[in-house]
């Protein structure tokens, strides 16, 4: 194996290693195929993850087949700039509901922002995304847009037009915005590693930045064994419900392990969480938004049979828009839609918890539990193993 320069390549680095043992499960073998083909070449292999719980060390170890000596070099991923915080809710109007609380407390959030300053909104599933950007008329970002509507629509957000974006999981792996101040997580439902690699899209300019998780109070997950819990979920349900143990301590010490684990006032320049500063001005704002009695938005959301794409391409028939929406310009480029893109249909149903498994993104109406990383494959991942399989195969 050559650079591109000619020269013989010495290492050869894996990044997010952690998709070994929490993708899918087809994806799994295909991770094995890989890794066994890497292993056959003459290098040094470097395995790179910021989500990699050192619990599930074993798990790499096994579902990547490697066995090869290896060395463990394990740094602290405590990002100061970050602060943490969570807001139980006693929901009786299921998903539409806690919905609502997310639009008064994004609209408080938009009044603090300086100029360049983003909010990134995460929910699980692509018919959440869709229906909180048909309410608030901003812009989407989820996999089953297709990468033309994806781009025009991180186009809108990163030039301005739009500073609020919704996103499903997929927007978790390389969406990098220097500017995003506010990260908002919606009832997160596939495990704290997921949600540790959503709120890493904050603060990425050293700047404050806040991490909040809105949550219903009624749901618990049924969660694996937890030594089998690979995408950490009994973790994330023990963060929810947690009160009392400083936040970056609790997430440190599952993603790093506790001797690498401190807590906000340790931290010199902390962002200090909800349980470290209950005072805080911020916090404060945050809750007094959140007190609020949410409003219902007017008309509503129609339904989802499908991509909406209302925010991102132009509509053949003008009434499944509503006003406000952003759009592309109809050319050779734009995606166009399709009548019954938009049918009408009651808003999603309140959710009920179920065992972990494996289904499609947009099949949240009956909270069918995935795995973290197959939620946030976007159509790149999806090609990228088909590229670089042959490479690996036929260049040792």
């Amino acid at each position: 194996m050559a650079t591109p320069t000619g020269k013989r390549a010495k290492r050869l680095f894996v990044d997010e290693m952690h998709e070994i043992y929490m993708s899918h499960p087809q994806r799994v073998n295909v991770w094995k195929s890989v890794v066994e083909a890497i292993s056959q070449l003459n290098l040094q292999i470097m395995y790179l993850s910021a989500t990699h719980p050192p619990h599930l060390h074993g798990a790499l170890l096994k579902n990547g087949s490697i066995s090869s000596p290896i060395r463990v070099l394990r740094a602290s991923t405590n990002r100061p700039e970050l602060g943490y915080f969570v807001f139980p809710f006693d929901v009786t109007g299921g998903k539409p509901s806690l919905r609502r609380r997310a639009i008064s407390l994004v609209a408080a959030l938009k009044k603090t922002l300086r100029e360049g300053d983003r909010i990134l909104v995460f929910f699980s599933s692509t018919s959440d995304a869709d229906a909180f950007a048909w309410d608030t008329k901003c812009a989407v970002y989820h996999s089953q847009l297709g990468n033309g509507q994806m781009n025009f629509n991180l186009d809108q957000w990163d030039t301005g037009e739009q500073v609020v974006m919704a996103a499903s999981p997929a927007a978790a792996l390389g969406v990098d915005r220097r500017q995003v101040r506010y990260v908002l997580d919606v009832e997160p439902q596939y495990g704290l590693a997921l949600a540790v690699q959503e709120f890493g899209r904050g603060g990425r300019d050293g700047q404050p930045a806040y991490c909040i998780t809105l949550y219903n109070n009624h749901i618990h997950y049924i969660t694996p064994n937890r030594k089998l819990d690979l995408d950490c979920l009994q973790s994330l349900q023990d963060y929810k419900f947690n009160m009392t143990v400083c936040r970056r301590k609790f997430l440190l010490e599952v993603m790093d392990g506790k001797a690498l684990a401190t807590t906000c006032l340790k931290t010199p320049g902390s962002n200090l969480c909800d349980v470290c500063n209950p005072d805080g001005e911020v916090f404060q704002l945050m809750k007094a938004a959140l007190d609020e009695e949410p409003k219902k938005p007017a008309g509503g959301y129609p339904g989802h049979h499908g991509p909406v794409g209302a925010l991102c391409a132009p509509l053949n028939i003008a009434q499944t828009r509503a006003p406000g929406l952003a759009h592309a310009p109809t050319s050779s480029t734009a995606i166009p839609m399709k009548a019954s893109a938009v049918p009408p249909a009651k808003p999603p149903a309140a959710v009920t918890p179920h065992a972990h498994g494996h289904g499609s993104e947009d099949d949240f109406d009956g909270f069918s539990l995935t795995s973290s990383m197959e939620r946030a494959m976007d159509q790149v991942t999806h090609d990228y193993f088909e590229k670089v399989s042959p490479f690996l195969s036929s260049s040792h």
